[in-house]
């Protein structure tokens, strides 16, 4: 049971990454106003990268102990 929540956790979270990579990949113009450029966008993707990297490594932490 404790794996199959990890999955659909984990699954939950690839929907969001993606959803959120498209949003910026397609967004004409940020919050601050700030027309986006390509190379915005692109440093956009690499923080939304390095963040989705930290959670990948957080979540298999965690499934070095579910299972246990």
């Amino acid at each position: 049971m404790k794996r199959r929540t990890w999955w659909i956790t984990n699954l939950v979270l690839i929907v969001i990454f993606a959803a959120m990579a498209l949003f910026l990949m397609l967004r004409k113009v940020d919050g601050s106003g700030a027309v986006q450029t390509m190379p915005n966008r692109l440093a956009a993707e690499v923080v939304l990268g390095v963040v989705f990297l930290i959670v990948v490594i957080i979540q298999l932490v965690l499934l070095r102990f579910v299972k246990k």
